[in-house]
């Protein structure tokens, strides 16, 4: 089977090699057992597109304000982005009894 081109649709940890994968990411997966399911519950998509934009890294986006967004992501220190995550998943919590 001939390894399937896709974009990512949110940012996850995919394997060793590849890592991080950023949203609007464009790779190929690599026929691990769990690829059926990235694809079923939409972690990825089969891109579409014919030419994708690259980092300075090597990593090819499908669009260029995905390319921007993953470079300032990653940029940031990691306890920054660890606290912009508790904080964004405190505002979607509802408090019971308050």
């Amino acid at each position: 089977m001939a390894a399937q081109k896709v974009q990512a649709l949110r940012d996850f940890r995919y394997d060793d090699r590849i890592g991080q994968v950023r949203t609007g990411q464009v790779f190929s997966l690599a026929g691990h057992p769990n690829d059926a399911g990235l694809l079923r519950h939409r972690f990825v998509a089969p891109y579409q597109g014919d030419k994708p934009v690259k980092d300075a890294q090597g990593r090819e986006f499908a669009e260029e304000w995905q390319r921007t967004r993953a470079g300032e992501e990653d940029a940031k220190p990691r306890e920054t982005v660890r606290q912009e995550r508790f904080q964004r998943a405190a505002e979607r919590v509802e408090l019971v009894g308050a």
